[in-house]
């Protein structure tokens, strides 16, 4: 009798942790990436009419995006890794000032966005039942939304709009940002690769279908000089809340 006892108080244990360790989950995740870029400087637009004075222009500082998106992940059974597709969006603003012959107009909090697409590999260095630990190393690309000192928002009929907007006047803070944003939406996303190595755990506990996540990264980036006043490497600190299958 208690040889039966103990083997059914074995078996549900085992079919416990065993169902603590879904195969698929999926989740959204929220957090913060850890960086600051450079004021982008040394911008200098001539207006194709000869009558407007030519402006220089300074970006500020893009300071700590907050970071959001999905995840779709699958646990490999009997090796412990798991292969992680993300994808989500980074937001922050900015200031950017434009000099004007003897003149300043600085426009605040300009927004600035970047979309992200990332397939991770986490190894998972220990198993146990609840809590998950893993290493993990990832590649993707990144694509940024223009910002004020890109010299393709000035170009056109819609760019020289905008420079008579600047030069011609004391603009309204609000129609310059409105303005720039019409624009930039037409323009390409400039993109770079980028990759990372870092170190999270999942927390799954068991009959429960819900699992967290939460990820440091060290992330490092490829080269494109258009990107060049965003940083080569950042930190990212996300946590994640989801469903397992």
């Amino acid at each position: 009798m208690k040889i039966n006892k103990i083997i059914t108080i074995v078996a549900t244990l085992l079919l416990t942790c065993y169902s603590s360790n879904a195969l698929v989950g999926f989740g959204v995740y929220g957090g913060t990436e850890i960086s600051t870029s450079t004021n982008d400087t040394n911008v200098i637009i001539n207006p194709a009419d000869a009558a407007l004075p030519a402006i220089g222009i300074i970006a500020g500082e893009i300071s700590n995006p907050w970071a959001f998106g999905g995840h779709i992940y699958v646990e490999i059974p009997i090796i412990p890794l798991t292969i992680d597709l993300a994808g989500g969006i980074t937001g922050s603003s900015y200031d950017v000032t434009y000099f004007v012959e003897t003149e300043e107009i600085t426009v605040d909090d300009m927004p600035f966005g970047t979309s992200n697409f990332l397939a991770t590999l986490k190894y998972r260095f220990i198993d146990p039942p609840f809590v998950k630990p893993y290493l993990a190393a990832g590649i993707g690309s990144q694509f940024a939304m223009p910002i004020a000192t890109d010299a393709q928002l000035y170009e056109g009929e819609a760019g020289e709009a905008l420079l008579d907007m600047i030069t011609g006047g004391e603009p309204d803070t609000k129609d310059i940002i409105k303005a720039i944003e019409d624009i930039a939406g037409d323009l390409s996303y400039e993109s770079r690769m980028i990759y990372n190595v870092g170190v999270g755990t999942k927390v799954k506990m068991p009959l429960i279908p819900i699992a967290l996540h939460v990820d440091y990264r060290f992330n490092f980036t490829g080269e494109n000089d258009n990107l060049s006043y965003m940083p080569e490497t950042f930190h990212t600190i996300n946590g994640s809340l989801g469903l397992n299958f």
